[in-house]
């Protein structure tokens, strides 16, 4: 059996039901089929490349749920841990990515995060490595590199070995 579904597409239609409503569906869905999907949440306040993650992943086979903030994210009830993954931007208005990540730690949320950012230097790489995260991308990023990351969450989450990005 395959790990991604055939149809991402069709798990979203924003007109009817928000991303956070969609997601815990997804979540739902997920547990009572006993299948795998491959549901990756985003949280990135810039619209254009929230939806161009979203495109990316749907067309490698990934179901998304996108939030455009963190807040949003938690104001969602998303819980993430049936996700294979996490795409998260450090740099968002309110609630940082990095404080996000500190919130599911304390949580003990073990789904791996990739970070990513337009602002790279080394305090911030440090900060995400300590943090803790599977990769670290500087938009703009690699397609290749961003699936590569989820897939090696994936087997790290399945493995139960969080050996992160340092």
């Amino acid at each position: 059996m395959s790990a991604r579904t055939d149809r991402p597409h069709s798990l979203a239609n924003p007109s009817q039901k928000s991303s956070g409503d969609l997601f815990l569906q997804i979540l739902d869905w997920q547990s009572q089929l006993h299948a795998t999907v491959n549901i990756v949440a985003i949280v990135e306040d810039d619209a254009a490349m929230r939806k161009s993650i979203e495109r990316l992943l749907q067309a490698s086979g990934y179901a998304t749920a996108a939030f455009a903030s963190a807040e949003e994210f938690l104001q969602g009830g998303a819980s993430v841990e049936g996700a294979i993954g996490l795409v998260l931007d450090i740099h968002l208005g309110g609630i940082s990515g990095f404080e996000l990540r500190r919130r599911l730690n304390g949580s003990q949320s073990r789904v791996p995060v990739v970070f990513i950012t337009a602002h790279d230097d080394e305090a911030t790489r440090a900060e995400a490595a300590a943090l803790g995260c599977v990769d670290y991308l500087q938009k703009p990023f690699d397609a290749a590199r961003l699936t590569q990351a989820l897939e090696r969450g994936r087997a790290m989450q399945s493995a139960n070995n969080f050996k992160e990005f340092k």
